[in-house]
C-alpha cells in the first residue's frame, strides 16, 4: 500500500502484484465423441490430456457445475458470467496419478476459458485451438482521489480495518485492471468508477452503512 499526498488532494494507490503472471496455455481438439483438453505452465510444463465426454458437456450446458473423472484425474466445471457479462468457463483440475503403494500424489491447476470455445468444439468436427487462460489472479490497481473521506478514514483505525478488508474481498473483479475512487457526500464512503482493459467499465458506490454506531457499520457496493 503506498501513499501520495497532493497540495489539495490526498490520492492512495493500492497496487495488486506486480510481478508477471505466470501464463497457462490450453489445448483444446475434438476427437469423435470426445473433447480433449491439455495445459502447458512454467510451474507444471505439460499435462495428460484430459478426455470429455461431449455429453458432460452437453450436461454442463443445462445444470451450470458438473465434476467428472478421466482415469485417476478429476475435473469442477463451472459456468459463469464476469462483470461484463462475458459468459466464461472455469475449470478446477486435479492431475493426479497412483502410485506403487496405491497412494495417489499430483497438483491442482485452474484455469479460465471463454463459453464460446468449448461449445465450438462441441459442434465442429475436427476442431482445435490453443489459447491463453483468462487472467484472474492479479488484482486491479485501485487510485483515490480524494479530498476528505479518505482523510477521516486513516484516522480512524476500526474503520480503515473494514474498509481496507472490504476493498480486498469485493473489489477484485474479472478483467478490471483500474479502479478511480471519489469522495462521496456521505462520510467514509466513496463513487468510483471501474476500467478494462478496453476502456470504461462499471461505475458505482461504495457506501458504509449503518454510521449511526461505526462499530457495527459495514460497507456494501452499488452499481
Amino acid at each position: 500500500m503506498f501513499f501520495f499526498y497532493a497540495e489539495k488532494e490526498v490520492n492512495l494507490l493500492l497496487k495488486g502484484e506486480e510481478k508477471m503472471q505466470k501464463k497457462t496455455m490450453i489445448s483444446i481438439s475434438e476427437r469423435e465423441n470426445v473433447v480433449s483438453l491439455r495445459t502447458y505452465s512454467r510451474d507444471h510444463q505439460c499435462s495428460n490430456n484430459f478426455f470429455l465426454l461431449k455429453k458432460e458437456i452437453q450436461q454442463l450446458m443445462s445444470e451450470r457445475m458438473i465434476i467428472v473423472k478421466d482415469v485417476c484425474s478429476f475435473a469442477e466445471l463451472r459456468c459463469r458470467e464476469d462483470v461484463n457479462c462475458n459468459k466464461n468457463i472455469n475449470i478446477r483440475f486435479w492431475w493426479l496419478h497412483s502410485l506403487a503403494d496405491g497412494r495417489y500424489e499430483g497438483y491442482e491447476e485452474v484455469i479460465c476459458l471463454p463459453q464460446e470455445v468449448l461449445f465450438q468444439a462441441l459442434h465442429k468436427t475436427g476442431y482445435k485451438r490453443k489459447l491463453l487462460s483468462i487472467s484472474q489472479t492479479i488484482p486491479a490497481k485501485i487510485e483515490f482521489r480524494s479530498r476528505k473521506n479518505l482523510k477521516d478514514i486513516i484516522s480512524r483505525p476500526r474503520i480503515r480495518h473494514k474498509f481496507t478488508k472490504f476493498l480486498e474481498q469485493k473489489l477484485n473483479w474479472e478483467n478490471y485492471e483500474r479502479f478511480v475512487l471519489y469522495d462521496d457526500f456521505l462520510p467514509y464512503s466513496f463513487l468510483f468508477d471501474g476500467y478494462t482493459p478496453y476502456g470504461p467499465g462499471v461505475s458505482g458506490g461504495i457506501i458504509l452503512h449503518g454510521q449511526s454506531n461505526l462499530n457495527t457499520a459495514y460497507y456494501g457496493i452499488h452499481t
